[in-house]
């Protein structure tokens, strides 16, 4: 028998049976099916089981009843993902639900006596000692012919193993590694043997199917199964209805889902060649647990990254893990399986497009969803807001509350917070969200898929304000609103003035900060404030070329600081970052309080040296931060890095003005004697 993967070419007609030509890595085939096949107009198929019949120009095959159809077999489902139908199953995917979880990874360790477990301690101790011996694991095992791939694979001796109710996972494993039959493990330690019938090969291979083409297909699937009458189709339902709305989300989240797949494929049997890795040193593991030195992270990994490690030869295993920690020379994580010497490391692909709120949007308040999706305008409001706290107590569903930097748009937050500890309330930002973290704490978020329940408010705090982003609030809350700075926000036009207010002043910073940061970045607010939020108490302890870099009343400051770049992304300026060390000295000196003192620099490499000679200064309460991490501080000392231009995240002088107004009082700038020559406003 015969398995074929390839692309149909050609749909024909043979003695009154319809037939295809696959286009395959090894030739073009002719396939005649004995019996009418459902392919769903799918191009990418594998055909497995199927009888060479000979042919003419082209070899020909005969798809029997014995023979199956995988649909887009290089798209690796899950066991999990067609316990149930592909409609409920992918509606939790779509809302970041848990699908059905498996245990015999815990099993397994616990048998083995690696891991204890409460869970199945009384089963293990029905295990005799020669019987334990018998089970072995493998952390995943995947198949292309068909399209699975298994996580937590348990076998005891040759036969595959699952537990009582999970049954589809048996079928899948089995198939997968070519087994004819499984083994149920019951509650009391039993065995027994399932023999995989023709039909649950044929079951499960067309859950598979189902499941692959409503991800590949998902508005054309929709639109031939749609039940408006089925209460569980309603969400479904509305989404078709308007799809003109939904259709972009959705199909870039699935896009992005088929990606990630794609990716783990490719990680799982591509050649560690094609593959982009970072290169682990000194690796060590323990207890499910990994940490090795690296000599760049060119790749971004950070905290929270899911990754997969590859064993040194001859072991060649590759691990599923998460990166823990991470700095410029090291890195450490968890893995979920032993690993021994892993000598690579690379980051998985994850889903950043989100729909949880999309699809189920039907739940949202009438007012909001009438004014998102229909375009409806809200209520009328005649009262005139004297400040953006009384704006936001009006309970407006919808309103807008833009200002320049430092106009008091986080204060304003903070007071609603403050006047209204009973409320609800949430800040959402992506591009903010580790500085709104440390003045809010837990009331900040940046992922949809971890909202639940629903909030009196929904403050969304960013940049660049996205519609989709606003139409996944909905369900959520009852007013959305949204701070921002000068970009226009989608519903904008919909809205009445008394909803958009504009913070005109500039309080967080002082004037001179506000007039050289104009000269390079449009601003819209007026600032007129002296802000002075230190003093140099011991100006004798200060050294004398030091003096007037210290003194309160030079507000901007450009230190011209002659060195060297060293790598080519994640860069560092030692020069630079020693520079300013010795000028945090000085201030100290001086009297000003360490919390007074914030650098912030454009790469990570740089922000891990700053630490760490600070830290071997002894000098601790010295806040070092990333651009996206700032906060408004007394004192800011931002390193360049670059020597013959600004760093790339400078290039958008948005954050380059950003950077700059973190400081309340004093800016020095600290970088190469050439960028002066380049960028006028720092001469």
């Amino acid at each position: 028998m015969t398995n074929l993967k390839g692309v149909v070419i050609k749909e024909f007609e043979s003695s009154g049976k319809k037939g295809i030509t696959l286009s395959t890595d090894d030739g073009v085939f002719n396939i005649v099916f004995e019996k009418p096949v459902e392919l769903s107009n799918v191009k990418k198929l594998s055909l497995v089981n199927l009888k060479e019949v000979g042919g003419g120009f082209h070899r020909t095959f005969l798809f029997r009843d014995d023979s199956f159809v995988s649909f887009y077999p290089g798209f690796l489902v899950q066991p999990e993902e067609i316990e149930e139908d592909s409609f409920s199953t992918l509606f939790k995917i779509f809302s970041g639900a848990p699908l059905k979880e498996s245990f015999e990874s815990e099993i397994f360790y616990a048998v083995r006596g690696i891991k204890e477990s409460e869970r199945f301690k009384s089963l293990i101790e029905r295990f005799p000692k020669d019987i334990k011996a018998k089970f072995s694991f493998y952390p995943y095992i995947f198949d292309t012919t068909f399209g699975f791939f298994i996580k937590d694979a348990l076998f005891f001796g040759r036969f595959p193993v699952v537990f009582e109710g999970n049954l589809t996972k048996g079928v899948v494993q089995a198939l997968s590694s070519k087994f004819e039959e499984y083994l149920v493990m019951s509650s009391v330690a039993t065995f027994e043997e399932r023999k995989i019938s023709l039909i649950d090969k044929k079951q499960v291979i067309s859950k598979r199917n189902n499941f692959a083409n409503l991800v590949y297909s998902f508005f054309k699937v929709l639109e031939s199964n749609v039940n408006k009458n089925n209460p569980n189709m309603v969400d479904y339902a509305y989404i078709l209805d308007h799809k003109e709305i939904f259709e972009e989300p959705i199909n870039d989240f699935l896009k992005e889902f088929r990606d990630a797949r794609k990716h783990i494929k490719k990680l799982l049997e591509g050649t560690l060649e094609n593959i982009k890795t970072t290169r682990l040193y000194n690796a060590e593991g323990d207890d499910f647990t990994f940490k090795a030195l690296i000599k760049d992270n060119e790749l971004n990994l950070d905290r929270g990254t899911p990754c997969m490690l590859f064993e040194r030869p001859p072991l060649n295993m590759r691990i599923f893990g998460i990166v823990k920690s991470v700095d410029f020379n090291s890195i450490s994580g968890a893995v979920d399986y032993k690993t021994v010497s892993p000598e690579f490391i690379a980051p998985l692909k994850t889903i950043r497009k989100e729909v949880k709120g999309i699809v189920n949007i039907k739940r949202a308040s009438d007012t909001l969803r009438d004014f998102l999706i229909n375009g409806r305008f809200l209520p009328h409001v005649d009262k005139l807001f004297g400040n953006a706290v009384e704006l936001i107590e009006s309970a407006p569903t919808f309103a807008i509350i833009k200002g320049d930097f430092g106009t008091g748009k986080k204060f304003i937050i903070g007071e609603f917070l403050r006047k209204h500890p009973e409320t609800r309330s949430l800040i959402f930002s992506k591009s903010f969200y580790k500085p709104l973290r440390e003045i809010f704490g837990n009331f900040v978020e940046k992922r949809v898929e971890n909202l639940e329940g629903t909030y009196d408010y929904i403050f969304y705090f960013d940049r660049n304000i996205d519609k989709i982003t606003i139409l996944n609030f909905a369900p959520f809350t009852n007013n959305i609103i949204v701070f921002t700075y000068d970009s226009a926000v989608p519903f904008e036009n919909l809205l009445d003035d008394q909803r958009i207010f504009t913070l005109a002043k500039a309080v967080g910073f002082d004037k001179c900060i506000h007039r050289f940061v104009s000269k390079f970045y449009p601003l819209r607010s007026e600032a007129t404030l002296d802000i002075s939020e230190f003093k140099i108490l011991n100006k004798e302890n200060i050294e004398s070329e030091f003096i007037p870099l210290v003194n309160p009343e030079k507000v901007v400051q450009f230190v011209g600081v002659k060195g060297s770049v060293e790598f080519e992304k994640n860069k560092l300026n030692r020069n630079e970052a020693n520079f300013t060390i010795t000028l945090i000295k000085q201030f100290l000196k001086g009297g000003v309080e360490r919390s007074s003192i914030e650098v912030i620099v454009p790469y990570e490499r740089q922000k891990a040296y700053i630490i760490e000679q600070l830290k071997n200064n002894q000098i601790e309460g010295v806040k070092v931060s990333l651009v996206d991490e700032a906060i408004q501080s007394p004192i800011v000392i931002i390193n360049f890095v670059d020597l013959e231009t600004l760093p790339k995240i400078f290039e958008d002088k948005f954050n380059l003005a950003y950077a700059i107004t973190r400081a309340r009082s004093k800016v020095i700038l600290v970088g190469s004697p050439t960028l002066t020559k380049k960028e006028k406003f720092l001469s």
